[in-house]
Order: structure tokens, then sequence, then C-alpha cells
């Protein structure tokens, strides 16, 4: 978890917005290999902070935040990335997902 916050933080100190944190977007680096961690893919969904006007409804339901559900906030916001974090995070500790999406 550690270091795809810090690979997100990263992202959001360039202003991009990953939009589609998921367990199947974050693959480990080989064993043996010089660069041990983990690495975030899958950017087709990521914006620039800049450009985006509207944060529009993609990505994975189960992770998306209630914000963007309710379509109370849908500006682009790294709030959402970090919202993904957490549930990524139950995930792989519980094993479900948190909330029915």
């Amino acid at each position: 978890m550690y270091e795809v916050s810090s690979a997100l933080n990263y992202c959001h100190q360039r202003r991009i917005v990953h939009r589609d944190i998921k367990l199947e977007n974050i693959m480990m680096r080989e064993r043996g290999s010089i660069n041990r961690g983990v690495i975030i893919i899958d950017f087709g969904l990521a914006g620039n902070l800049q450009r985006m006007k509207e944060y529009h409804l993609e990505g994975t339901i189960k992770y998306a935040p209630p914000e963007l559900m309710s379509g109370s906030n849908l500006h682009a916001d790294p709030a959402f990335d970090v919202w993904t974090l957490g549930v990524l995070m139950y995930r792989l500790v519980s094993g479900i997902y948190p909330f029915e999406g």
C-alpha cells in the first residue's frame, strides 16, 4: 500500500488523476529484478487536472466514491483516487469489497 500510495502521490503532484485504481491495475515486478516493488498500470482513463472539466462515471463501480455515485461532485479530484486506495486496502485485507457496486 505504501508503494501504491507513493506512486499515486507522484501522479497527483504532477496534476494527474488515475481514475481507475483497482487491484487489477497494480502489478508486481518480477523476482530478482533490480527495481523491486509495484507498478500502477492502465492509465487509459487518467487525465490532467488542468484539462479535465468533469469526472464522468467511468472505471469500476465498486471502487467509485460516493460523491461520484450521487452526482454531487463530478469535478476531477485526486481525492477520488485516495478513496479507491481505501477500497483497495479493504479488499486486500478482507478479500471482499466494502460495498456492493
